[in-house]
């Protein structure tokens, strides 16, 4: 079930960035790269180049990602399935993790924090 969860949350974050750009009538392509937690253990991941447009509409696109992925662990968690914990674990450890490895790539560097 864990290999399933990492699965659905990669799709989910990847494609809720897909659909808001396609909202803003752009589309994205996706390109597969290796991340590395803490330089040394490989992560696999997708990797995409943001369309030129405002800058709220670009943060929109790349907080959309974690978004989905978070609005998809609350209902799966509603259902009551058994697998809501698996994803619901691998969500939040994405979200913890993902600075570790996300290097220039990262969702978050269109928000000056």
């Amino acid at each position: 079930m864990l290999v399933l969860a990492i699965a659905a949350c990669l799709v989910v974050h990847e494609g809720g960035h897909f659909i808001s750009a396609r909202i803003f009538g752009h589309t994205l392509s996706f390109r597969f790269q290796w991340g590395f937690l803490l330089r040394k253990l490989p992560v696999p991941r997708f990797t995409w180049d943001m369309p030129e447009m405002e800058l709220r509409k670009q943060q929109i696109i790349a907080a959309a990602g974690f978004g989905l992925e978070f609005l998809a662990g609350a209902a799966l968690f509603l259902t009551g399935l058994a697998f809501a914990p698996f994803y619901g674990g691998v969500a939040v450890a994405h979200l913890v993790l993902y600075r570790f490895y996300a290097g220039e790539e990262s969702d978050f560097k269109w928000f000056k924090i």
